[in-house]
């Protein structure tokens, strides 16, 4: 499916990669990581593997909300997209230190000339999460 959905962005069909992103992240509802209901394979795993594999689960995920947030801006459905940003920063506590989503939110901020937008989170400073470096241009462009 991700290749698919990598076929849609380069094509330039945001709307099929907004109906693929948006099927990987109800398929993700289905196995939240809090849940003691997970499948049978992380119950049964080594707890290193077991660890692994959430992680792994948890990056898709995170790919999966960021894909349908840019498909979601190419699309140009900036109400839709500035009301589901606040429902994911509300909703899941990750987003809300994660640089490359406060990126996006800037980004479609200063698109759609929202110019009283600000995230919740301002102050705090965003820890280094990855080894990916953020420049802060759209952040700067909206200021």
């Amino acid at each position: 499916m991700t290749s698919q959905v990598i076929t849609f962005e380069h094509e330039g069909n945001w709307g099929k990669a907004l109906e693929y992103y948006d099927l990987q992240v109800q398929s993700g509802v289905l196995l939240p990581k809090d849940s003691s209901s997970r499948s049978l394979s992380l119950e049964h795993a080594e707890p290193a593997k077991s660890s692994y594999i959430a992680s792994e689960v948890e990056m898709r995920q995170s790919r999966a909300y960021k894909g349908l947030i840019r498909s979601l801006q190419q699309i140009g459905c900036t109400h839709v997209l500035d009301m589901y940003c606040q429902g994911l920063t509300s909703s899941k506590e990750d987003f809300r230190h994660d640089r490359e989503f406060a990126e996006l939110q800037y980004e479609a901020a200063w698109r759609a000339g929202n110019w009283d937008f600000s995230l919740p989170c301002v102050g705090t400073s965003f820890p280094p999460t990855q080894n990916i470096k953020y420049d802060q241009f759209n952040e700067n462009l909206h200021r």
